[in-house]
């Protein structure tokens, strides 16, 4: 897939956080190289608070750059370490303001760079802009981090009584077409996605209310599929009222169900953070 296949919006976000700027700069400098000799990494960096009138949050993986808005740092940290998006359970200790502070991002790959890493697979791309992400925050940041596994209270997505209703992806299907997941109010459809990227999808639904969501189902393929619901601030409204839940759509459509329960999980400890310096 050429670079002008890789152009997506990976992350857009409505929640509305309060600004707290606080005595941080404009920071613009060629950013740190990463920790590996040779590991790739951004060849230029901006990192700028927020306005304190923005709405509403952005993040788009570009061809050769990652350009996020109004972001808080905890939402970097679940990009740059892959936790769920739709809950910072996974991001232990560190201070208020890493939830609460808001900064535009822009971070820039050289051409070099940008060509080589847009041959890689699709996976293997996303998780090289993650470890270049995770060297950036080290630098700006001042970022120390360390990974334990603690007992949380999860929503975990698991395979109902009756087996899962998937359509396992054929081999070369969607050769020329979009892959992934393509979610709007009330859909979410499948071709060729994995149940993790599902879970992430579903994490961020209105219904999961900010709970930490898992995936249990032990589902490893790639699926095609499509789940239709009436989400919870229609499902009242003329012409959505027969619609199902979003938790029965997901059993009577995928044969999924979620559950909740305590489980071992994953989570990056702050050890150490600054806001970013001036230059």
């Amino acid at each position: 897939m050429g670079n002008a296949g890789r152009r997506m919006k990976f992350l857009i976000s409505a929640t509305a956080w309060i600004t707290l700027l606080g005595p941080i700069g404009f920071a613009q400098s060629p950013a740190a190289p990463s920790q590996e000799a040779n590991a790739p990494a951004f060849e230029v960096a901006t990192i700028k608070p927020s306005s304190p009138e923005a709405r509403g949050s952005g993040f788009w993986i570009n061809d050769d750059n990652i350009e996020l808005t109004n972001m808080p740092l905890t939402g970097l940290l679940q990009f740059a370490y892959n936790l769920n998006p739709g809950s910072v359970d996974q991001i232990i200790d560190g201070p208020p303001w890493m939830g609460s502070a808001k900064f535009d991002v822009n971070a820039k790959e050289d051409a070099q760079l940008a060509t080589r890493i847009s041959k890689l697979p699709h996976e293997e791309w996303i998780a090289t802009l993650r470890q270049m992400m995770q060297a950036l925050l080290a630098d700006r940041f001042q970022l120390k981090v360390h990974h334990e596994s603690r007992e949380l209270r999860v929503v975990a997505l698991t395979v109902a009584k009756g087996g899962a209703k998937l359509t396992e992806t054929k081999p070369d299907s969607h050769n020329g077409s979009w892959t992934g997941l393509r979610s709007s109010k009330g859909k979410i459809e499948g071709q060729g996605a994995t149940i993790k990227t599902l879970v992430g999808v579903l994490s961020s639904k209105q219904e999961i209310g900010g709970r930490l969501m898992v995936d249990d189902t032990g589902l490893s393929g790639k699926y095609d599929f499509e789940l239709t619901w009436s989400p919870e601030d229609l499902a009242h409204t003329e012409g959505d009222a027969g619609g199902p839940s979003l938790f029965a759509a997901l059993q009577e459509q995928l044969g999924l169900k979620v559950e909740t329960k305590k489980s071992p999980v994953d989570c990056i400890v702050i050890d150490h953070v600054e806001m970013p310096s001036k230059d």
